[in-house]
């Protein structure tokens, strides 16, 4: 609604605020690629 831009920074924050802190958890596993099937 801002900004192309706001977007994309909106999105990934709606997708770690969505589920609350076990969201930001499982990017955090997938980022340093330990267990993605966690």
């Amino acid at each position: 609604m801002m900004s192309r831009r706001s977007l994309g920074g909106q999105r990934k924050q709606r997708r770690e605020g969505g589920s609350g802190s076990g969201v930001k958890e499982k990017l955090r596993r997938r980022e340093d690629g330990t267990s993605v099937r966690e």
